[in-house]
């Protein structure tokens, strides 16, 4: 009998066409709300971003699969309309979230901040009087993007740690962009210039909520084992930096509310390896709860339980 290949070589070459067919498509699509974003007033950008959303939902129906996939074994208890529905917006919220992004130059401060409202950040300062450093722990919600620059508005550096576009060129627009905002950016593989800024007294931002086994393990993300990086926990052991939740939420009128608010850090036992796994837990059962009051606005069509436990052991 032949030698069963493994599913990631079978894959890899559907993968690979995939991709080739997405990425054009989707950098035309950045490139023309990039157009829209500096040109047209923000209500009517808005508006051709939810149209364009509608579009990216009929055009790609790979993503689509995913999101009604994941949000179907998510919510059980939903028919197969509400999926539909759900996922839809999804599109549309992402799509808006990449118009406001390109467009954001556009917003002076004071603009910009009566759009992105801030609550709960006298707690944070707060807590880094005495120098020590922040750990945010934000998602792939509503428009992650904003929130880092509404953060770095107010006065405390701030390095968001991410992992690097698979498109040079769309990487190199991102990386542009955050700069522009105010914002350092640090490969999610550079723990020590991340280790720095925590004990610079400085804040950094962490999106913990994608399928990711390097250094991690696997936590329960909406009744499935997830796999997740532990290090914001290992972050926040070496340092002593504090950990606080940020978390935003759009609006029916396409404005956002950022809440910040300290993450209860589960009382550790001496086992390392027993903390890790308590503390991301805590993390990942906070985050669950806030993508349930309100699910179109987290990023579906990513496959977060790709990895699972019976794969990781092989």
């Amino acid at each position: 009998m032949a030698e069963k290949k493994p599913k990631s070589a079978e894959r890899r070459p559907g993968r690979a066409v995939r991709r080739a067919l997405t990425q054009p498509m989707f950098r035309a699509i950045v490139w023309l709300l990039r157009a829209l974003a500096t040109r047209l007033p923000r209500h009517r950008a808005m508006a051709w971003a939810e149209g364009a959303g509608r579009l990216f939902f009929r055009l790609c129906p790979w993503w689509r699969r995913t999101a009604e996939s994941n949000l179907a074994q998510a919510f059980p208890e939903w028919s197969p309309a509400q999926v539909r529905d759900c996922a839809r917006r999804v599109f549309v919220n992402f799509s808006k979230t990449l118009m406001e992004f390109l467009g954001a130059r556009r917003l002076d401060e004071q603009t910009f901040c009566q759009v992105v409202r801030l609550h709960g950040f006298e707690a944070v300062r707060e807590a880094a009087a005495d120098g020590t450093g922040i750990i945010y722990l934000a998602a792939h919600y509503d428009n992650w993007e904003w929130v880092g620059r509404r953060l770095a508005m107010e006065g405390m550096p701030l390095t968001v740690v991410a992992r690097r576009h698979g498109d040079p060129k769309l990487e190199a627009l991102i990386h542009e962009t955050r700069a522009a905002h105010g914002l350092s950016v640090s490969d999610r593989d550079d723990i020590r210039s991340t280790l720095r800024a925590l004990k610079r007294g400085e804040a950094i931002g962490i999106l913990p909520d994608q399928n990711y086994m390097t250094g991690g393990g696997f936590v329960e993300f909406f009744g499935r084992p997830a796999a997740t990086a532990f290090g914001p926990y290992h972050l926040h052991q070496r340092t002593g930096a504090k950990v606080f939740h940020a978390l935003s939420r759009r609006a029916e009128d396409d404005s956002h509310d950022v809440y910040l608010w300290p993450m209860e850090v589960p009382e550790p036992t001496g086992d390392a390896e027993v903390d890790a796994k308590a503390f991301m837990q805590r993390a990942v059962t906070d985050l669950e709860a806030w993508i349930r009051e309100e699910p179109s606005q987290w990023l579906w069509i990513h496959k977060r339980w790709k990895t699972q436990p019976e794969e990781a052991d092989a």
